[in-house]
């Protein structure tokens, strides 16, 4: 991170999804929706999953933090290709309009990931998450150490979370490794 402190997985979560987004919107035909990142890894568009970003920290035999990221795109999806369970839930380039080749749409997404990763300026990272986060200022259920927490969804830290007014006016921070949203 460039204030010095190792990347934490809630910022690499919000790096990385900024990222994937910006990436794939260059695939999608213009006049489309944005993609739109439903905190913590989800990319919608129309509210409709088209990605997810996973990332776990582990260390290593050396003792170094490192992570594990995962990303998972809906490239060539087609409707009669998915179970009639998520048909309405989840969408994929294809289904958007977009022709591509999987490996175009690879090599997009890492040049996109290592650029925010490495050059990537924190506060207009922030500023494009939340112009793409689909819960901030809404009301949201979360579940994290078997406990739920209700309030409204006020803004993101990257190194510690969710920032969430609850239901009783606490200011609450939820890791993105730890917090489920209900």
């Amino acid at each position: 991170a460039g204030n010095g402190q190792a990347p934490t997985t809630n910022r690499l979560t919000f790096v990385i999804s900024v990222a994937v987004a910006s990436a794939l919107e260059r695939f999608l035909p213009v006049g489309s929706p944005r993609v739109k990142i439903k905190w913590p890894n989800d990319l919608c568009i129309d509210q409709r999953k088209i990605a997810g970003v996973l990332v776990e920290t582990t260390s290593n035999r050396a003792g170094l933090r490192v992570a594990i990221i995962g990303v998972g795109i809906n490239v060539g999806l087609r409707p009669d290709q998915m179970p009639l369970d998520i048909r309405q839930k989840a969408t994929s380039l294809a289904m958007c309009g977009a022709d591509v080749d999987r490996l175009a749409v690879l090599a997009a997404v890492t040049v996109a990931i290592d650029q925010a990763l490495a050059h990537g300026d924190e506060d207009q990272l922030l500023a494009q998450w939340r112009a793409r986060c689909t819960m901030l200022h809404q009301r949201v259920r979360l579940e994290r150490d078997g406990r739920v927490t209700e309030g409204q969804v006020m803004d993101l830290d990257p190194h510690l979370g969710l920032i969430l007014r609850t239901s009783w006016g606490a200011v609450v921070h939820l890791p993105a490794e730890t917090t489920t949203v209900l």
